[in-house]
């Protein structure tokens, strides 16, 4: 051995897992340089070596975490580039939607506005942004009333409701107010509700262009009137008096004349009592008046239609009802109406039962008025429209066609403004309930240019 050596070797034999040694050699020579001897060393360095092996380890896996790790950055910077790129895409279709949108929080929070929104009720969203909705849009009813927290359909969406479309008068930050179709809809994410999205829209121009309608109807329904009337009274007159004189198809055709002129007039009363509820331009007269002798009076109106039909009709009126103050042209119209529909869509030999009956519950003390038919009854999908104008059911058409599909308006009409309530049960090919909630102060006066005009039975 010329020069010093060295080497590493694992011993698989040696111990239990085998081990890792350290040799060194170097030879001793004498002062002529000649070998004499050797030096050697023999170290165990088993757990340096396990250690720099686990660290080799750790070394290839941190490489590995460094190279996943990079590759997810740059997954991450393209997915949010991605997503920026969405994010403004939907920020400008919301900002180009033609009616205001916000989106508010669980707490009714602003969100989001949308430009239209914002200059819809004159605020900008960094001034309202984290504020209320309540507070930065308070709402009204068609009174003039403050519509509370609770009534207000984004409350009512959040609460589970799916409320339809309504319209109210918000105030902008001027205090100005205007009417406001609104929909509201909850926000869910992953079974939670997160907050509701509202759209409103400014209805100024449409409730003027209803009104104009209105006024124009009210006009041309006072001057179509006229000419039926006249008619109506010419016809009675060559009933009553001249009848002798006519020939069977003469009077025949009178008859009809008279008929259809009837017909004609009902129309123009409902036209005109609709233009009236619209306008509010109609009179509240209260009196004291017996429900019952008006409920009786309405029905006696269709003693001939009844006994055509041969309808069953059984009437039920408590002695404890009391008499109430209300406007008795106005309890004339909802009565006759009501009653009216259950004579014209009962079958032959069908039921019908009316009542009134003092009622005292978790609602209140007040009088329920009821009326029940074994009718063709309001086809399910068709019930949510049945107090709208000019709404009649597919199944009431083909049994009737002379209807205007007024009447039912015009008794919610009378009723919502009255301060009663009503509702209804039915249920196709069975039949009908209707229900009135007459509280016992009965109808507030209020004054107005006329008086709605009852129908003609």
């Amino acid at each position: 051995m010329d020069e010093a050596y060295e080497a590493t070797d694992f011993f698989p034999e040696m111990g239990k897992t085998g081990k890792w040694l350290y040799f060194t050699a170097a030879p001793v020579k004498n002062i002529k340089g000649e070998i004499i001897g050797a030096v050697e060393t023999l170290e165990d360095i088993t757990e340096r070596k396990i250690a720099e092996q686990s660290l080799q380890k750790q070394a290839q896996n941190l490489a590995k975490s460094k190279r996943a790790l990079l590759g997810a950055v740059k997954r991450l910077d393209a997915e949010k580039k991605k997503m920026g790129k969405q994010i403004a895409k939907d920020e400008a279709i919301l900002a180009s939607i033609g009616d205001g949108l916000v989106i508010t929080g669980k707490k009714n929070e602003v969100i989001f506005a949308n430009g239209v929104f914002q200059e819809m009720i004159g605020w900008e969203l960094p001034e309202i942004a984290g504020k209320s909705l309540f507070d930065v849009m308070p709402c009204y009813d068609e009174k003039g009333d403050a519509v509370s927290p609770e009534k207000r359909l984004i409350s009512l969406a959040s609460s589970g409701e799916k409320p339809e479309t309504a319209i109210f008068y918000y105030a902008r930050k001027d205090g100005s107010r205007f009417p406001g179709a609104v929909t509201v809809r909850d926000i869910e994410f992953d079974g939670k509700k997160m907050g509701a999205v509202s759209v409103l829209r400014d209805v100024t121009r449409e409730m003027k262009t209803d009104r104009a309608k209105s006024e124009f109807i009210s006009l041309a329904s006072h001057q179509l009137r006229d000419a039926p009337t006249v008619i109506s009274w010419c016809a009675e007159a060559l009933l009553n008096q001249d009848s002798k004189n006519l020939k069977k198809r003469q009077i025949e055709y009178i008859e009809e004349i008279y008929k259809r002129n009837k017909s004609a007039i009902a129309l123009i009363n409902d036209l005109l009592n609709v233009s009236r509820l619209d306008l509010g331009t109609f009179i509240i007269e209260p009196e004291e008046l017996s429900l019952k002798d008006i409920c009786e009076n309405e029905a006696k109106q269709f003693d001939l239609a009844i006994k055509e039909k041969d309808l069953e009709v059984i009437q039920n009126y408590d002695a404890k009802i009391p008499k109430i103050n209300a406007d008795p042209q106005l309890t004339q119209v909802i009565f006759q109406n009501l009653i009216s529909n259950a004579v014209y869509y009962t079958p032959f030999g069908g039921k019908i039962s009316i009542d009134l009956s003092p009622v005292d519950d978790v609602l209140g003390k007040r009088i329920v008025f009821k009326i029940a038919d074994t009718g063709c009854g309001i086809p399910k999908p068709q019930q949510a429209k049945i107090f709208n104008r000019m709404f009649r059911a597919d199944n009431a058409r083909a049994i009737r066609s002379g209807g205007s599909g007024l009447g039912l308006y015009v008794v919610k009409s009378i009723i919502d403004q009255a301060g009663w309530k009503i509702r209804f049960e039915s249920q196709e090919n069975k039949g009908t309930v209707f229900y009135v909630d007459i509280p016992l102060s009965g109808m507030a006066k209020r004054g107005g240019q006329t008086k709605l005009t009852r129908g003609v039975v």
